[in-house]
């Protein structure tokens, strides 16, 4: 066992050339390059957003959210929930692990993404691993009708597009954040405006320290509160997690606790966050459909293609 200990940490440092070297090895590596395709496609998109003139850019909007907020929330504003209901002064230590409870949540959320992307990804190895292993039975391959390695270049593939069409939105409609409001009010916006912690900014006074304003500062998206990606981004990986897994509507608790982090820290809008969870369906449910449909046909093509080669080999 220690020995296994050991030699483990060596075993994963490998395992991503094995794997990267096994890809091209796969029949389907055009395809499912293809399908990972709109997520590169996003990330040259995000870079080169970046180089357009400020002039050339829509006049950030800076009160359909509010707007829109108080129609959804009937007059209701949820943003500091519940410090704006419960905060007094003899409370302040115990807002301050509320605080530091929303940070973890909303600053670091890109690596539980991460978990969530590298556990369906496991989950579907697994299930290919097994399959092989046993030889599934005939209902089972109806039940999953492609190479389940294929699922994780579906979710690959939806959360491309789900990052194109909030950047698309973000860029022709950008919207501003609910602390800008707060500082603002609806003053015409300004592109040179730096980024800002919101409510994330007690901690650094609290600590005594610049590292959420730093951050936020250097936030390349000032006005792109709508739709919100801290949102989006669990809820596509809540809508991809596999049914037969144990507790599977638990992972909606994580999505949901981010939104609160989101509304909660004065960074989203409460139509933010509800525009992330319908981009997320959109780029699951209806942008997955045909890449869906092209795996199906690719892949009894291919079983006819073997089907035939086996009965030519048999004459």
């Amino acid at each position: 066992m220690i020995i296994h200990k050991i030699l483990l940490p060596k075993r994963y440092l490998l395992d991503p050339l094995i794997w990267f070297n096994k890809f091209f090895q796969d029949p389907n590596w055009k395809v499912k390059l293809f399908l990972a395709s709109p997520t590169i496609l996003w990330l040259l998109l995000l870079k080169f957003v970046s180089f357009i003139p400020h002039d050339l850019k829509p006049d950030p909007d800076v009160t359909t959210l509010p707007y829109m907020d108080s129609i959804f929330c009937f007059g209701w504003r949820l943003q500091r929930f519940p410090r704006t209901i419960l905060y007094t002064a003899e409370h302040e230590s115990a807002f301050l692990f509320v605080d530091l409870f929303a940070a973890v949540l909303y600053v670091f959320y890109y690596g539980s993404v991460a978990f969530f992307a590298i556990f369906i990804a496991y989950y579907y190895w697994k299930l290919e691993s097994t399959k092989k292993e046993s030889q599934s039975s005939q209902d089972q391959q109806e039940e999953q009708p492609y190479d389940p390695s294929f699922k994780v270049f579906l979710v690959a593939w939806s959360y491309g597009w789900l990052g194109i069409f909030a950047l698309c939105t973000q860029t022709f409609w950008p919207t501003a954040p609910p602390w800008y409001n707060d500082m603002y009010g609806t003053q015409a916006a300004s592109y040179t405006l730096l980024g800002n912690p919101g409510d994330l900014a007690r901690l650094d006074s609290f600590f005594n320290m610049q590292f959420f304003k730093k951050l936020y500062e250097n936030n390349p998206v000032v006005f792109g509160a709508f739709p919100s990606l801290h949102v989006a981004h669990p809820a596509l990986c809540a809508f991809f997690m596999p049914g037969a897994v144990r507790f599977k509507y638990f992972v909606w608790l994580y999505p949901a606790l981010v939104a609160w982090a989101a509304l909660y820290l004065n960074h989203h809008f409460f139509t933010d966050v509800l525009g992330g969870v319908v981009y997320a369906y959109i780029a699951t449910f209806i942008m997955s459909k045909p890449a869906e449909m092209l795996i199906i046909r690719l892949s009894k093509l291919r079983s006819a293609n073997d089907q035939a080669q086996l009965r030519y080999k048999e004459v």
